[in-house]
């Protein structure tokens, strides 16, 4: 009885003391919880944000631009997985076409994509993360891209691709005449 009787007088004299030490061990624990959440947080985000392309394997650029939204990168994979399952042509040098024009070649216009079918290039592909710049991107990109690669290869480059993830992509054909229809892309 007199050990049980120690252990009461030690609990009343010393209950502040005690209380505090219980305080700040559960404190201690929070802490340490909300810290290792946040860095499983921070490794789920991190990972989520990584690119994988069919072609170019693991990609620098993230999944997410600056502003949270899908970066073109992000785009380009989608377009890219959606053309190799219809069975075209996609190569390592096709991302990031560059055409060269004027004399001796000093002149450059790029294209973020060329489809081949059989060998040609069958189609030019421009891939934005916002429907704001459909008009420039077809008039100082695409047609452009097309008119100087049919002349280059002697054999008409058909299709335009514009993409952007949303209702407005949409692929152009050049038709026997000229001109050019459009229809969107499911």
């Amino acid at each position: 009885m007199r050990g049980l009787e120690k252990l009461k007088n030690f609990f009343v004299n010393h209950w502040i003391i005690i209380l505090f030490a219980f305080c700040f061990l559960v404190a201690l624990v929070i802490i340490i919880t909300r810290s290792v959440s946040k860095e499983i947080v921070r490794k789920k985000k991190s990972s989520d944000n990584i690119l994988i392309c069919p072609i170019r394997g693991r990609l620098k650029r993230g999944k997410y631009a600056a502003n949270g939204n899908y970066s073109e990168e992000y785009y380009t994979i989608k377009l890219v997985k959606a053309l190799l399952r219809k069975g075209y042509e996609i190569k390592r040098e096709d991302f990031e076409y560059t055409i060269e024009f004027g004399r001796d070649g000093h002149s450059r216009m790029r294209v973020d994509l060329v489809v081949r079918k059989d060998g040609k290039i069958f189609a030019v592909a421009e891939v934005k993360n916002n429907s704001h710049e459909i008009e420039s991107a077809i008039k100082h990109q695409l047609l452009p891209a097309m008119g100087t690669l049919s002349a280059r290869q002697g054999k008409d480059v058909k299709h335009a691709i514009y993409f952007d993830g949303t209702k407005k992509s949409r692929i152009y054909t050049k038709n026997r005449d000229g001109t050019l229809t459009w229809k969107p892309i499911s």
